[in-house]
This record gives structure tokens, sequence and C-alpha cells, in this order.
């Protein structure tokens, strides 16, 4: 609207015909609401004004043209024969101006500088240019019209690809490739203008990788036929020598039928592969995955997922019979590619990593295993370089070796992924970080394995991992205690196996090692001698609790043999026994809850079990310990003697035989404990001694020899003066009791 008004200013301005001018107010209202509605600002539409009025426009060839003013005939000729007059007239002026500039210089010509002009025209002309260029290929036989519809397409790939313009690109390149006559599903003689195709298509990969983005898909696929085709010259069958005896077939590419016979389409294969062995350089196709590395970031990112998209369809072209060609190329430009910078790297092995996984775990096991050598050859590499601090880049990389045992229903798969990570770890250990965390869950699914080998090759590793590397494994300050967590977590696996009761009690064994190693590690030497205090401090907790939950959950597992539950109970009460001294109050209370109150789960459920023999059986060296454990480090374990005895409690109110064992153990902490306890306490033993008379008809106390003991009658008058516990037993509503008033008058007020 404001070009018409403009020209319409301008005819009006500069026709000696309109008498009348148009005014700045007339021209501003003929513009109103032509900006979206809205009117365009007033000094805008003035400045066009003035200077259109001062000087007209015009192009420069009508400098000849007649005045568009001057009146073509006489004005009383007829309205036909003025259009006629007037249509000639623009004929012969434009016939004027095409003459003149075919006669003239280059200096008339306006030359396109930027980039945006070249965009516009490749908009408008890539079509009916890649029709012509297309067209020509396909009918002339011409060499000299082939090669430069060929290089016109190779420059047309390159202007589309900087002008960033995908789809037009992809359309390019694809017919590119097509020419090259290696994807036909037919067979075909390979003819030179096909060669010269393939030598545009090596150009256009190593001059513009940057910016092919998805057309390097049918760019690969191209090279990956190529090799195809050069091994048929070779008297190979078979794209990278895996099972090269398995089948006469082609692998992959759609081969699998034509309009000729089998034997033919083998004859042409093999006069082609002579021609691309004469004429394509192997070496300029190697020289395309070792240039990789050059590799803008996103292009980098572009040309592994095609890549991997292309390895596929190799695989996936004869079973029988997969080519590697592109899997052998995969791990050459990972190797090239190692250097870059992290967070780019986490995106390339993001692909890479999940097509491992995924070859790794296909039905043919000779490709699984090449796969799975391929990650460990990888992995060498990989963990050469030290790992920056509160990253995880190997966790990162190692996370397929995970997946791999997880998932494969292969024994020799899974054994093969913990065999190349023990040669990984027994050679980079010093510089693995974050990758323990995958390391120690490879380990802990090999536990659960139910192949013998698989197990003690896992075992195997963890014992060393400990025995000669656990110091360096738990030190790192980022990493260290989750490894610590992670490897202790391992053994809990490896003793629950059900293969070797052998590896169990070791397992219980070494989680008792890794104790001694982090104190160590820590400058706790000699428990008896350190006065180092562990409190409830994330630190603190983190160092204990995996031992202690570990030992504690083995103990309480009814399910597991009773040797083994009987050496974890060992192991875990000797640990507290050993550094008990060293708790603080309020870590025993988080212990108490998180590891010795699960061992008496089971006494809260004993009305639903019909037999309490193997009860017995599991809780008497469970409550013993307990007992000498409150006995040795009473009053800091005020809170575990608590909840201990509520667990005595419930023992009592059962069968005879778990109600001795019940008083039998307060008798011991009373004797034990009782000049230490608190008045809170001591309400909360006279509570259970409540209950224990509630539930019972008989004097428990009445063999007791706590009536004649000495000590007793010592806390009787220092430590519970009668009117304290007077007051509790008031409270307690039990003075009723028979039972419990021989027992309070003998031992509390006196005979």
């Amino acid at each position: 609207m404001l070009a018409y008004s403009i020209i319409m200013l301008n005819t009006d301005a500069h026709s000696p015909k309109i008498v009348k001018k148009m005014t700045l107010q007339e021209f501003i209202r003929n513009n109103r609401g032509i900006n979206d509605g809205a009117d365009l600002p007033a000094d805008f539409l003035e400045g066009i004004y003035n200077r259109i009025t001062a000087e007209g426009f015009k192009v420069k060839e009508d400098d000849g043209a007649p005045d568009p003013g001057t009146p073509v005939a006489d004005s009383k000729v007829s309205s036909h024969d003025k259009y006629r007059a007037e249509a000639q007239q623009l004929m012969t002026t434009a016939q004027g101006l095409l003459k003149r500039a075919s006669e003239g210089s280059l200096s008339d010509f306006v030359v396109a500088n930027k980039a945006e002009y070249v965009a516009a025209i490749m908009q408008l002309g890539w079509a009916p240019m890649l029709a012509a260029m297309s067209v020509l290929l396909e009918e002339s036989q011409d060499v000299q019209v082939s090669g430069h519809c060929l290089r016109g397409m190779v420059s047309a790939i390159l202007l589309l690809s900087i002008s960033g313009m995908g789809s037009e690109r992809d359309a390019f390149v694809s017919t590119l490739t097509q020419f090259t006559n290696l994807h036909c599903h037919t067979a075909r003689e390979v003819r030179q203008k096909n060669l010269e195709a393939i030598q545009a298509t090596m150009t256009i990969a190593r001059q513009v990788g940057n910016f092919l983005g998805s057309s390097w898909g049918p760019v690969l696929r191209c090279i990956s036929q190529l090799d195809r085709l050069q091994l048929v010259g070779h008297g190979q069958r078979l794209g990278g020598g895996l099972a090269g005896d398995r089948s006469g077939h082609h692998g992959g590419g759609g081969w699998g039928g034509g309009d000729v016979e089998r034997s033919d389409r083998d004859a042409v294969d093999e006069f082609n592969s002579l021609r691309i062995d004469q004429e394509v350089d192997a070496s300029a196709i190697d020289r395309i995955f070792s240039a990789s590395g050059r590799l803008s970031d996103e292009a980098i990112v572009d040309f592994v997922r095609h890549l991997c998209a292309v390895s596929r369809e190799e695989l996936d072209g004869v079973p029988s019979a997969p080519r590697v060609f592109s899997m052998q190329k995969i791990v050459e430009i990972t190797y090239y590619n190692m250097s870059r910078i992290r967070i780019v790297w986490s995106r390339i092995w993001a692909i890479l990593g999940e097509h491992f996984q995924s070859v790794a775990l296909r039905a043919d096991q000779e490709l699984a295993m090449y796969a799975i050598d391929a990650m460990r050859q990888l992995a060498f590499k990989f963990l050469e370089k030290d790992e920056l601090t509160s990253f995880h880049f190997q966790r990162d990389f190692l996370k397929p070796f995970d997946y791999i045992i997880a998932n494969s229903p292969s024994p020799v798969i899974r054994e093969l992924v913990v065999r190349c990570l023990t040669q990984v770890v027994r050679s980079t250990s010093r510089n693995i970080k974050s990758g323990w965390k995958n390391i120690f869950m490879v380990l802990n699914v090999a536990a659960r394995d139910d192949t013998d080998t698989v197990v003690l090759l896992a075992f195997d590793l963890v014992h060393k991992l400990v025995e000669e590397t656990f110091t360096q494994v738990t030190s790192d300050a980022a990493h260290g205690h989750v490894a610590y967590g992670d490897c202790v977590g391992c053994l809990t696996s490896f003793a629950r196996n059900k293969h070797s009761i052998d590896i169990s009690l070791q397992s219980v064994g070494l989680i008792s090692h890794c104790t001694q190693i982090t104190l160590r590690t820590h400058g706790v030497g000699d428990a008896a001698t350190s006065h180092r205090m562990f409190t409830d401090s994330e630190e603190d907790v983190r160092m204990w609790f995996p031992v202690l939950t570990g030992l504690g959950g083995l103990a309480a597992d009814t399910r597991l043999q009773h040797d083994l539950g009987s050496s974890a109970l060992t192991a875990l009460f000797s640990i507290l026994m050993h550094h008990g001294h060293q708790f603080s109050s309020q870590l025993w209370g988080i212990v108490s809850h998180g590891v010795l109150l699960p061992l008496f789960e089971d006494v809260h459920h004993l009305e639903e079990v019909a037999d309490t023999a193997w009860l017995r059986v599991q809780l008497t060296p469970a409550i013993d310990y307990m007992t000498k454990l409150c006995v040795a480090f009473m009053p800091a374990v005020e809170q575990p003697l608590a909840d201990f005895l509520k667990v005595l409690g419930a023992c009592i109110g059962q069968d005879e035989a778990m109600a001795e064992m019940g008083i039998t153990a307060i008798k011991t902490l009373i004797a034990g404990t009782g000049s230490k306890f608190s008045s809170d306490m001591w309400a909360m033993v006279c509570r259970i001694l409540v209950r224990i008379f509630e539930q019972s008809h008989s004097d428990p106390f009445s063999e007791a020899p706590i009536l004649n003991c000495p000590l007793f009658s010592e806390f009787r008058v220092v430590n519970m003066p009668g009117h304290c516990l007077h007051r509790n037993l008031l409270q307690a509503s039990i003075l009723n009791c028979p039972p419990f008033c021989e027992f309070y008058m003998i031992n509390i007020i006196g005979p």
C-alpha cells in the first residue's frame, strides 16, 4: 500500500497534466491504517513526501524514454487507438533497453555481495536447477555435460548448506547420491558419470561436513555401499569379516532381489567393484572419518547419529550375515573425538552408548561380543584422563556395561561383561572416580546372577578391590562416600548369593574389613586409644550407616542360612562393642532406630506365629548381644535401651520360654546398669515392671537373685529413693498387685 501511495504521489507531483497537487495532509490521510491497522509515524511520511516532491524517481534506463507527461496522440483520437499507441511505445522502449543492456559493460549491473541475496536467489531457483541438472545427468551420455551438472550440484549444495536451507540441501544430496548407482534395487553397471557422482559425494563430505546435518544419512549410506563393493572385489561377501563363512549373501542395502538372477547380480557387483577399486581412492573414505575430529560440535552429533543409523541398517540387512563396517568406523571416530570438551562428548556418547547397548543385546552372540570388546577398548582410552571434580562423565560412559549385564539373557555375554570390566578396573583404577558407581552396580547385578562363573568372577574382582584399592576408591572428596556405600551394598548382595555359603561368609568379613580401612583413612587408628567421637553429622552417618545397616539386614533376614545370619550378627555387635564408646548419644539413637530395632521386628508379630521355637533360636543371641551392649555403654545408649526394654516387655507377654528370656535380660540390665539410670529411665523401667506384673499371676522374681543383690540395695538407697519410685508406682496404679507389693515392700521400703 505504501509503495502504491508513493507512486501516486510521484505521478501527482511531477505530471504537468495535474494542476492541483497533493498536499502533505492529504498524503498522510491517504496512508492511514496501512501499518497492520495502525498509522505510520507522521515524520516518516513527511520525509517521504518532501523527498518525492523535491525530486521524482525513475529507473536508470528511463533517461531516453519519452516523458510520461507527453501526450501520445491527439486528444481527438479514440481510446482504442491510444491504447495501441501506448503498447507500441512500451514495446519499443523495452527493446531499446534490452539492446543497450546486451551491448553495455558489466558496470551496468549491481553486484550482490551479501549472503542474504544468495539465499533469496537459491530459494527461488533451486527447484528448476535441480530438475534441469537431474534430467541432463539421467539422459545425457556426454561426459562434459555430466561433469558440469555434478559440479553445479556440488556448488548448489555448498550454497544451500551455508545458507541454512536444510530441506533444499537434502533434496540435492539425495539426488546426487542416487546418481552414484549404489542404492539401486536392481544390479546396474557403474558408468563413468556414476563414478564422478561418487567422487562428488566424497567432495561434499569433506568440504561441507559442518553444514550437512541430516544429509549425512545418504552420504554415509553411499560410503557403506562402497565398502560392500570393495569387499566383493576382494572375494568377500560380508562387510567386516565377523561371520564370513556363514552365508554367501550380500549384506545390507536392499540387494535381496532384483530383475536379474543372483549369479548375474554377483557378476555385475564384481565388475562394479573392479571399476570402483580402480577409480575411487579407499584412503579418501578413511579421511572422511579421520576428519570427524575437526567437525563442529553440532555437526559431529549429526554425523554420529546418522552413522549409528547406517550401522543398524547394515546389521539388519541380512541377519545371517551382518556387516560391521559402520561399527568399526564408530569405534574409530570415538577415538578421534574423545578429546572434545566433555559437554559435547556426553552428547556424542549418549548416542553411541545406546547403539552399543542395542548391538550387545542382539541374539547374534558373536556380534554382541564384538560390541562389548569395542567398549572395553574405548574404556581404556577414555579412563586414561582424569575426571574433573563434581562431574560424572565416567558414570555416563560405563552405564552401557550395567545395562547389558542387567538385560542380557546370555550367560556368556554377562560373563564377558565382568571379564572386560575386570581388565578395565585393574588397568585404570587410579583414574576412576564417578565410574565406581557403575562398576559396583555391575558387580551388584552379577552377585544375583544364576551362573556360578559370573558370581565367582565378580566376587574375585570386588575382593581385590577391597583388599588392594579400597582406600583409593573411597578417598575421592566428591565421589568417595558414594563408592563406599555402593561397595558395601555390593558385598551385601554377595552375602545373599544362593550359590556359595563360603562367598557369603567371606562377604560378611569383607564388610567388617571395609570399616577398619575407612577408619584408618579418616585417621582413626586403634579404637581403644582414639579420642575421636562420632556424632550424628552427615559425614559420620555416611561412614557408619552402610556397614551397620548391611550387617543388620543380613542378621535380621530369616530367609538366609543360620550360619550366615549368626556371622552377620556377630560382626555387627563386634563393631558396636569395639567402637561404641566413640558414639555420641545422638548417633546411638540413629543406630537404634535404623539398625538395632529391625533385629527384633518379629517380636511385635508373635501373635501371628504358631511355633516360636525358630524365633527363640534367632532372638536369643541378639538379645544377649544387645544386653551386653547396653550394660557396656550406658548412659550413652539410653535411647537404644529404652527401645530394647519395649522389646523385652513384648517378649514377656508371650509363652513361658519367651517370657523367661525377656525377664532374664531385664534382671541383667537392672543389675548392670541401674546405677546409671536417670529418673526418666527408672520411670520407664517401672512401667515395664508394672506391665510384667499385670501380665503375670505368679511372682517372676520369687527365685530371682536380684532380691539379695547388694548392688541392687545400693541402687535403692542411692539412685531410686522410695518417694521417687513410689510416685511412679502410684501413677501406675499397681499397688494392689500382691506380687509387686511384696517386691516393693522388701526391696524399696525395707522389711
